[in-house]
């Protein structure tokens, strides 16, 4: 069996088991939900499917898809296995803006404010990594620059978690950093999901280039791969994807 066949089946196997385990989420939990539960409206169980389980589901299966492409690509740009999505800070930035939207309490006054900080804060991240990089910057530069924004970055959360106006924010805080999936609604995909899917159509730019990076940044650029523009568009695509 050639090596393509094999990473192919290994493809399809994995996306059967994702498409089972999304079957079995909505059909279990405190209240089991059978097959006749999923076409009679009538039933109550059909609204715990499709109104409580679903969005949790489907934000679960996008979230778990934005954090292994992103994590692939850095590993494939760093040539580290161990690289993850928050190498570049601008992740941790995104984090930072959502926390302080969470602290001066915009997040309570629409659902849209909590993303729409969490974006303003990846691009601030984007702007100051390569202000700090800048586009001709080696590898280690552009990672030294992200660590310098994880740095920043959490300290800011922390701040903001230590002069938290009451514990109940505090408390918000904390739970949205974990990352939880309680309560979760579709207004919560109508946000999340668009912005997903942008920063993984972004990441898709980069496979040749990132193949080519194996051959080294000389190599790469020999081969006539823009190093400065793949290093934008990953810093793009990690996020606003995760």
């Amino acid at each position: 069996m050639s090596h393509n066949r094999r990473t192919w089946l290994l493809i399809a196997g994995l996306l059967l088991a994702v498409a089972v385990l999304f079957g079995l989420s909505l059909m279990s939990g405190r209240v089991w939900a059978p097959w006749s539960a999923w076409v009679d409206r009538s039933d109550p169980r059909w609204a715990i499917i499709f109104e409580l389980r679903l969005p949790r589901t489907v934000l679960a299966v996008a979230i778990g898809a934005a954090l292994g492409m992103s994590g692939a690509a850095m590993q494939g740009y760093t040539r580290n296995p161990l690289a993850d999505p928050g190498v570049l800070g601008v992740s941790s930035m995104a984090a930072l803006g959502a926390v302080m939207s969470l602290y001066l309490g915009l997040a309570f006054t629409a659902t849209w404010l909590l993303p729409a900080c969490a974006v303003l804060g990846a691009a601030i991240g984007v702007a100051l990594m390569l202000a700090l990089a800048g586009t001709t910057g080696g590898t280690v530069t552009f990672l030294l620059a992200g660590v310098i924004l994880n740095t920043v970055a959490s300290a800011g959360v922390a701040l903001a978690l230590s002069l938290a106006p009451n514990p109940w924010a505090a408390q918000e805080i904390i739970s949205w950093l974990l990352g939880s999936l309680a309560d979760r609604s579709v207004d919560e995909v109508r946000l999340a999901v668009p912005l997903i899917v942008a920063g993984l159509a972004v990441l898709l730019t980069l496979p040749r280039s990132l193949d080519a990076l194996t051959l080294g940044e000389t190599g790469a650029a020999a081969l006539g791969v823009n190093l400065s523009a793949v290093r934008v568009l990953l810093a793009v695509g990690v996020g606003v994807a995760s």
